[in-house]
C-alpha cells in the first residue's frame, strides 16, 4: 500500500533512501516491551506480521475521528496533521506515542513538552520493519523518542529499560548503560556535611535533599 499520499507514520516509516512508498512497521519487540495496547489508531494496513494493539484503526478509517478508549500506541503519520495527533493523545492521556526527536520543531513546544508525562530518548536509531516483518536495510534516518502520557505509562517505559535516558519533566530519571542516576550521597560522591548549606541531610536515610527528590520521583512514577 502506497502511504505517501496519506501521510507516513513512525510506524509505516519512510527510510530516506529506500524509496517513499513503503509501509514501515515498528519493531515486534519494542511493542512487546510497551505493551499491551487497548487501540492504535493509525495502525498498519493488513496483512501484518504482528498487531500492535487489541484494536487496529486503519485506512480509509480515520483514526483521528474514532473514539479512543483504553492504553493507546500512537505512531501517526509525520505529516503537517501530527499535532492534531498529538494533541488528541495529551488529551486522552493514556498511552504512549512515538515521534521523532526534533526537539526544536514548534510541534515539540506545542504539543509535548507541556503536557508529556515523561518522556524517553532512544540512543541510536531505531530500525522498522517491512510488511512482510522483515527488517529493513537502513535505520531510521533519525532519532526518535517516546512520549508517555501517564505515571502507568512511563512506569511502564522505566521498567523496560530500553537503551537511551527517560526524563521526567527536566530531570533524567533513568539511564540504562550500566549506570544508576540514582545513588546514594555517598556513592554520587556528596559530602553531607559540605553540602548542609544547600541542602539538609535526611538523618534516618542518610540521603541529602536531592537524593530524597529523586527518589521520591521514582517512587511515584513507579506507583
Amino acid at each position: 500500500m502506497d502511504r505517501v499520499k496519506q501521510g507516513l507514520g513512525m510506524g509505516g516509516h519512510c527510510l530516506p533512501n529506500e524509496g517513499l512508498s513503503k509501509v514501515w512497521l515498528t519493531p515486534l519487540s519494542l511493542i512487546q516491551a510497551l505493551g499491551p495496547f487497548d487501540i492504535d489508531p493509525c495502525a498498519a494496513p493488513e496483512p501484518r506480521p504482528w498487531p500492535t494493539a487489541t484494536e487496529h484503526i486503519t485506512l480509509p478509517d480515520n483514526g483521528l475521528e474514532r473514539e479512543w478508549r483504553g492504553r493507546v500506541w500512537l505512531n501517526s503519520p509525520y505529516d503537517q496533521k501530527i499535532d492534531f495527533w498529538l494533541r488528541k493523545m495529551a488529551a486522552h492521556k493514556s498511552g504512549i506515542a512515538l515521534i521523532f526527536a526534533r526537539t526544536e520543531t514548534e510541534i515539540w513546544h506545542d504539543c509535548i513538552w507541556p503536557v508529556a508525562n515523561s518522556t524517553f530518548f532512544f540512543e541510536g536509531r531505531l530500525w522498522f520493519h517491512r510488511p512482510d516483518g522483515k527488517r529493513g536495510t537502513s535505520n531510521a534516518g533519525a532519532p526518535s523518542a517516546l512520549i508517555s502520557y501517564s505515571d502507568a505509562d512511563t512506569a511502564v517505559v522505566y521498567k523496560a529499560q530500553l537503551k537511551g535516558s527517560l526524563i521526567l519533566g527536566n530531570r533524567i530519571i533513568s539511564d540504562f548503560r550500566g549506570e544508576s542516576l540514582w545513588p546514594t550521597c555517598a556513592s554520587c560522591g556528596s559530602n553531607l556535611s559540605d553540602n548542609d548549606e544547600i541542602f539538609e541531610p535526611d538523618e534516618e536515610e542518610g540521603l541529602c535533599a536531592a537524593c530524597q527528590t529523586k527518589k521520591q520521583i521514582l517512587k511515584e512514577v513507579l506507583s
